[in-house]
């Protein structure tokens, strides 16, 4: 009989409970965000919220390590990072605000690892080096949307915020890769890993502005090619899983792979009116179920149990907000005073300590890797979740109360 034949999967539509009551809980997300417009939770945090409730901790309703979400999870972790990939604008960094931003990043880096020793010295952090590289990011994705919706993308200060951002991008997943991709190599075998991707992104980025302007590919597969056919968007899946799995061979984290994927598409196509359907379709792709699905997949993962087992555990979740705003907002103060106003840099401080996405993906790699604690993860996450609805609001106040400066040095 041919249903013999069926995978296991299609046999048994019992094995995707778990993911009807995952989607569900998505939906749900958008019909109360659309409800409670006024309630000022962004949506990456409402669907992690969700994933705790319907998580073990709380009602138990769905589980993470179902094979069915654990594989759209993983996947859209990947997707995420390369939806951040599509924002980076690598030029934005080859400007003479380049040795400001890498000072910038470098206080990052030595004001949270001084902290985070610190931490671990008095008993409240387990991973130093892995939590330093979690809170040196900052949430390209979410402050893109505040920085393009103010017009502050077209203003100096604006550029230099977007600037290391993109900074604090690229270099926390390069760090992520280099030191815990694998126990079996050194840092500087796993640094020429991430650079042997990078070159084949390079390579992969060539070949597609090749084909991009062919004239041949053009006549045959034109923009407003027929629904069904979708060879760009084709393409665009087959690249990212392309240098996921190159990532993953070689032995670095697959998230480089996803940003590299994602820098590679955003180089050859340009957001502009001719590529904004093609653009759109990704972002539905992406928006639409797999990184939701990520965020709600890292709230069933949250840990309460171990959060609320000790007043320490407790204490992480301000003591981590407190790190994020001290590594990425002090650099700002001390860094920009050449750029900006007092003002100015007191917002961009704000910005950068903004940081959500990469802590989640960081964390699902740290707790897969067994580098950070269950306690350390989920305070990590709450902590992010807090700052994304504390900092940029905070930040949005100023900029109404004073609002930066068009004189900022170029």
């Amino acid at each position: 009989m041919i249903v013999s034949r069926l995978p296991p999967v299609l046999e048994s539509p019992v094995s995707l409970l778990d993911l009807f009551v995952v989607l569900a809980a998505c939906t749900l997300v958008v019909v109360l965000l659309g409800v409670a417009r006024r309630l000022p939770v962004p949506s990456v945090v409402a669907e992690i919220l969700i994933g705790i409730l319907i998580g073990p901790s709380v009602l138990g309703w769905a589980h993470p390590k179902d094979w069915v979400i654990r594989v759209l999870a993983n996947f859209g972790m990947a997707y995420l990072l390369f939806v951040a990939g599509l924002e980076l604008d690598l030029r934005a960094l080859m400007h003479r605000r380049l040795r400001t931003l890498l000072l910038g990043y470098g206080l990052t880096l030595g004001i949270a690892f001084g902290c985070c020793w610190t931490l671990h010295a008095a008993g409240l952090s387990d991973a130093p080096l892995f939590i330093t590289i979690a809170v040196s990011a900052s949430a390209l994705g979410i402050l893109t949307p505040v920085l393009k919706e103010r017009g502050l993308l077209d203003r100096p200060f604006g550029q230099t915020v977007f600037g290391a951002c993109v900074l604090a991008e690229v270099m926390p997943i390069t760090l992520l890769s280099v030191f815990y991709a694998t126990d079996h190599d050194t840092p500087a075998q796993q640094l020429g890993r991430v650079l042997g991707i990078a070159a084949l992104a390079a390579a992969v980025a060539a070949v597609m502005a090749f084909t991009a302007r062919s004239r041949w590919m053009n006549d045959r597969f034109p923009p407003d090619e027929r629904p069904t056919t979708q060879i760009r968007i084709r393409q665009t899946m087959l690249v990212l899983v392309g240098l996921v799995v190159a990532a993953h061979g070689v032995g670095v984290e697959v998230i480089l792979g996803a940003l590299a994927a994602g820098v590679v598409v955003g180089a050859v196509r340009k957001r502009d009116q001719s590529t904004e359907m093609y653009y759109a379709k990704i972002e539905a792709m992406g928006f639409g179920m797999f990184i939701p699905i990520f965020f709600v997949s890292v709230g069933m993962c949250f840990d309460v149990q171990s959060l609320l087992a000790s007043p320490a555990n407790m204490l992480k979740i301000p003591v981590f907000l407190s790190l994020l705003l001290v590594a990425r907002g002090l650099p700002a103060l001390l860094a920009y005073g050449g750029l900006m106003t007092l003002p100015e840099r007191v917002v961009a401080g704000l910005f950068q300590a903004t940081n959500l996405s990469f802590i989640a993906a960081a964390t699902a790699t740290g707790l897969r890797l067994e580098k950070i604690s269950p306690a350390d993860a989920s305070a990590l996450v709450a902590a992010g979740m807090l700052s994304v609805i504390v900092y940029p609001q905070t930040a949005i106040w100023i900029l109404r109360r004073a609002g930066p400066g068009d004189h900022a040095a170029a």
